[in-house]
């Protein structure tokens, strides 16, 4: 079961500045896995979503040209991780992305 409330799920992930990101580890039930929800930096004349959700392997690597989704609405992104009763951990330092 989640640590937190759905409210405090919302709350982090809207709480997020550009670049930063939140990782939730999943029970075994749905696959064990890690996963990142990061604040996208905005870019200018880029029309793009606020939010990105990426699988993460063990060795902290996420493939930015795979997203889970993209939203842009903090709830979605903090729902979705809830309902999956993710667990919020510390990501490992540092995060690297797929090349």
């Amino acid at each position: 079961m989640a640590s937190m409330s759905k409210k405090e799920y919302v709350a982090k992930v809207d709480g997020l500045q550009p670049g930063q990101l939140l990782c939730f580890r999943f029970p075994p039930v749905f696959g064990g896995n890690q996963v990142v929800i990061r604040a996208n930096v905005e870019t200018p004349g880029k029309k793009q979503k606020r939010f990105s959700v990426f699988w993460m392997s063990e060795a902290g690597v996420i493939s930015e040209s795979d997203p889970v989704f993209h939203t842009g609405k903090a709830k979605n992104a903090a729902v979705w991780a809830f309902e999956r009763d993710g667990v919020l951990v510390e990501p490992p330092v540092p995060v690297q992305k797929a090349v």
